[in-house]
């Protein structure tokens, strides 16, 4: 899933554009006995990071080529924040699902 969030770092703002993908679970067998599938882990893609601030200014160059030459950990920083909006994302989105089944299943029950 394509995202976006932004991140406050010093006096810069940060909006990040990645991609997201949650892990999948392993499925040993399928419900009629045949071999099932391997799960898949999480995948986290950033695509850019830019600043209302500095126009124009790729800070996904400029981040890579800091981190591997003074390993600053940046890229680290904006991971995890990517991570954690991707989070609050997915319960948002379970949230919002299993209030649908609720409403669901009580318009069901008053009938």
């Amino acid at each position: 899933m394509n995202s976006t969030t932004t991140l406050s770092y010093g006096p810069l703002t940060l909006d990040i554009n990645f991609d997201f993908s949650p892990a999948t679970p392993d499925v040993p067998y399928l419900r009629n006995g045949d071999p099932g599938y391997p799960g898949s882990d999480a995948e986290l893609s950033i695509i850019s990071i830019t600043s209302p601030q500095a126009p124009g200014i790729s800070f996904l160059e400029f981040f890579d080529a800091l981190d591997s030459e003074h390993d600053l950990g940046m890229l680290s920083l904006i991971e995890d924040t990517c991570l954690s909006a991707a989070s609050t994302q997915e319960d948002r989105v379970a949230a919002r699902e299993e209030a649908t089944i609720d409403s669901y299943s009580d318009s069901l029950r008053d009938r």
